[in-house]
């Protein structure tokens, strides 16, 4: 744990500082670089057995009463890491400066001290990973100070000598985690993966669709995107759905595991999301899920319902109701964007990211990527299914559409 002495703007210069200032998650070699070679960022601690826990921790406070009992409490707090820092760094580098222009307003101390640079590396094969949320995440200073004491009207207590009594007040500050914040980390990609999705074959399909969250992999999905005879934008089998005024009872996506090509078990994600690609947004079906309330590995199940398991505890599929989406598509003519499929983490955790763009470029007619969904980036885990172009008739993907048709 360092301190650090890279600057984290809020605002981007090359927009006049309207924006907001973007970071990714590769950037990874600049941060790297800068606390390589600027020795100004300061080393607090290192940590060489740290292992993540979801135990949390007790503490024991012991309090001796006037009678000579002793009182114990004890707390459980959530996990964390928590940790002491070195007093001659914040006594110089805060206490010392009282009254001075670096302590005088917010944004000059954001500009004196510019935060804190964890550093985290796996001493195991196996690693770990957990969430760190800067949100809940503080420095607590401590601190101890004398002044003359006073009674209610403001008057000086005297001893029985009649010398002014000097009191120690104990008092603390908390410096919280709320400014500019990011992650960095390098993910590697097996060269077999990167073959199969460099050239993807946006007319036809592909034999299998890879999905994985962090740095990751996503895949995008084309319904009603068939022949256009007339060239109006619409296929002409969406067309003639549009003539029928069908009424749809239900209409989804099933996505069959490819277990051939996985390691497959409790390193299955549990769960994959669907959004609109031109508008960063989930879809009418997200909305209109009564099970929004439940816990987030049972919430939003009706419309992307959780890894289907077999006996074996290995995955067989995701079933992803669109019924809604479909519906408006047919009866209300809304627009039939592309759709983007990714693991997630916590499917209630709204809001989008930005993605670096240089990286991302569009392939063929789509788009560009722009967005990818918040919950998706803190999702480490990923899949392989069976796309629409597989030999595997069974598992293949489909559009399955149950409606009434009006006579």
């Amino acid at each position: 744990m360092f301190e650090s002495n890279f600057f984290l703007r809020d605002r981007d210069p090359e927009s006049n500082f309207e924006d907001p200032q973007l970071y990714y998650s590769n950037q990874g070699p600049e941060f790297e670089e800068f606390f390589a070679t600027d020795s100004r960022n300061y080393l607090f601690v290192e940590i060489d057995d740290f292992v993540p826990s979801d135990e949390g921790f007790i503490l024991t406070e012991t309090e001796i009463g006037e009678d000579g009992e002793e009182t114990i409490d004890t707390t459980l707090v959530a996990p964390g890491i928590r940790v002491e820092l070195p007093l001659e760094f914040f006594q110089d580098k805060i206490f010392a400066k009282e009254g001075q222009q670096v302590l005088a307003s917010n944004n000059n101390f954001k500009e004196y001290f510019r935060g804190l640079y964890f550093k985290v590396e796996s001493i195991s094969e196996d690693g770990s990973m957990f969430i760190f949320n800067p949100e809940n995440a503080s420095i607590s200073l401590n601190y101890d100070f004398q002044r003359p004491e006073e009674d209610s009207q403001g008057n000086p207590v005297l001893d029985e000598d009649g010398n002014q009594i000097i009191e120690t007040i104990d008092e603390s500050y908390i410096l919280e985690f709320g400014g500019v914040n990011l992650n960095t980390y390098t993910n590697e990609i097996p060269q077999n993966i990167i073959s199969a999705i460099e050239n993807p074959d946006i007319v036809n399909g592909e034999e299998n669709l890879y999905l994985r969250g962090g740095e990751g992999i996503l895949t995008v999905i084309n319904i009603f995107s068939g022949i256009d005879e007339d060239e109006n934008g619409v296929s002409d089998e969406l067309d003639s759905l549009r003539i029928r005024e069908p009424l749809i009872s239900d209409a989804s996506l099933k996505f069959y595991v490819d277990q051939d090509k996985i390691t497959g078990g409790s390193t299955e994600p549990e769960r994959i999301i669907i959004y609109d690609l031109k508008n960063y947004t989930v879809l009418a079906d997200y909305f209109l899920d009564t099970t929004s309330g439940n816990v987030a590995v049972d919430a939003i199940t009706t419309h992307l319902g959780r890894l289907e398991r077999g006996s074996d505890n290995l995955g067989k599929y995701y079933n992803i109701r669109l019924t809604n989406h479909v519906s408006n598509l047919i009866n209300k003519d809304s627009t039939n964007v592309p759709l983007g499929l990714l693991t997630t983490h916590n499917v209630l955790l709204s809001g989008f990211q930005y993605i670096d763009s240089i990286t991302n470029p569009p392939v063929g007619e789509l788009p560009r990527i722009r967005k990818v969904p918040r919950s998706s980036v803190i999702s480490p885990e990923g899949t392989v299914l069976f796309g629409n172009n597989t030999a595997n008739e069974e598992k293949r993907l489909k559009l399955q559409i149950k409606f009434l048709e009006p006579n």
